[in-house]
């Protein structure tokens, strides 16, 4: 197992990542993440939630786009 200093750096770059939207290199350091922890289910967990949020968006983005075309009440309703 990797010094906890590195884990927790390698923590931080991976939500910094998908603040700015960059889900192939979260992807990428949760994948290093969930290696160095010897498969922390932790780690793992966020490795899975890193590589659904691009769809999780894309869902979001075909919702509003579909509620915006039916108007105001189905916008309300998918809230």
């Amino acid at each position: 197992m990797a010094g906890d200093s590195l884990l927790q750096d390698l923590r931080a770059l991976v939500h910094d990542c998908m603040g700015k939207h960059l889900y192939d290199s979260a992807a990428f350091y949760a994948d290093k993440l969930v290696t160095l922890s010897d498969e922390d289910p932790n780690e793992v967990f966020m490795l899975a939630q890193v590589r659904c949020a691009p769809a999780r968006r894309l869902h979001l983005a075909l919702l509003r786009v579909q509620c915006a075309t039916l108007g105001l009440p189905a916008l309300y309703l998918a809230a």
